[in-house]
């Protein structure tokens, strides 16, 4: 983030947690990562970190919940 300048867009992506009524999809999440994540705890909001640090935060939600895009700009 230090490197970047100010203003400039950041994009973060992956999977996350769909609404709990979605549990053939949340299955499908959870089997697809499990290789990749040690700890399923914040997969609802896996960009909670990130947002901290830009401005004008959006959230896209793709594939039926189980994924997400997020952009945001580094502050001026």
């Amino acid at each position: 983030m230090a490197a970047l300048c100010p203003g400039a867009w950041v994009a973060a992506g992956g999977g996350k947690w769909a609404a709990p009524p979605m549990t053939a999809v949340n299955s499908a999440v959870r089997m697809l990562h499990a290789p990749y994540v040690r700890d399923f705890s914040g997969f609802g909001r896996p960009w909670r970190y990130l947002e901290r640090l830009v401005q004008d935060v959006r959230v896209r939600e793709m594939a039926f919940g189980g994924g997400y895009v997020m952009t945001g700009r580094t502050p001026a």
